[in-house]
């Protein structure tokens, strides 16, 4: 059983130098167990979903900023589910230049965790006996990067990003006992519209 709800309301001047907005999601998944192995029981996951938008345009700059809440729920998972509830947070403040109409300069930091109300992580990774680390539940990240759109169909990017924690990270493809709690980031990216 899954029910969803959802909704976004955007405010833009007529010439589009600011934009503001809001939106959510709101949603209930239900969990039945996989048989009689699955070590958790018939439960349910609630959550709701906030994010609020601002961007400002100048003719070679562009601001942007989201803030982001996501209190989750747990109920009725057995006594295998670690955690119960916890009020997910992240936000990131970026700034855009334009050197040339094709050529772009990208600063962004950003800040996300697990839950806000324990920001270092500590009792979320108590949770877990210290087998996930606290600096799994957090992410403080500084990224640079620069955009070459060289037409209208190519467009090349590089980014460098600093982390510190590794909240961003999926535990389903990293190993949590693998991880380290500063590491680096490089991206490519080429991209061809048709």
């Amino acid at each position: 059983m899954r029910s969803v709800g959802s909704a976004a309301s955007w405010y833009t001047t007529p010439e589009e130098r600011l934009r503001l907005g809001v939106s959510g999601l709101s949603t209930t998944l239900s969990y039945q167990p996989g048989g009689w192995e699955d070590p958790l029981g018939a439960g349910q996951t609630s959550f709701t979903y906030l994010i609020l938008s601002a961007q400002y345009n100048t003719e070679r700059w562009t601001f942007s900023s989201e803030y982001a809440r996501l209190p989750m729920h747990f109920r009725n998972y057995g006594p295998n589910m670690l955690y119960t509830n916890f009020d997910g947070e992240g936000y990131y403040l970026q700034a855009a230049y334009r050197l040339r109409p094709e050529l772009e300069l990208l600063l962004r930091y950003e800040e996300g965790f697990t839950d806000r109300l324990t920001r270092d992580g500590q009792a979320l990774s108590n949770q877990t006996g210290g087998y996930i680390p606290r600096f799994d539940f957090y992410s403080h990240a500084w990224t640079a990067g620069l955009t070459w759109n060289v037409n209208r169909y190519l467009m090349l990017r590089a980014q460098y990003t600093r982390n510190n924690g590794t909240y961003t990270l999926s535990v389903r493809e990293n190993d949590p006992a693998g991880l380290v709690k500063d590491w680096d980031l490089f991206a490519l990216q080429v991209a061809v519209r048709f």
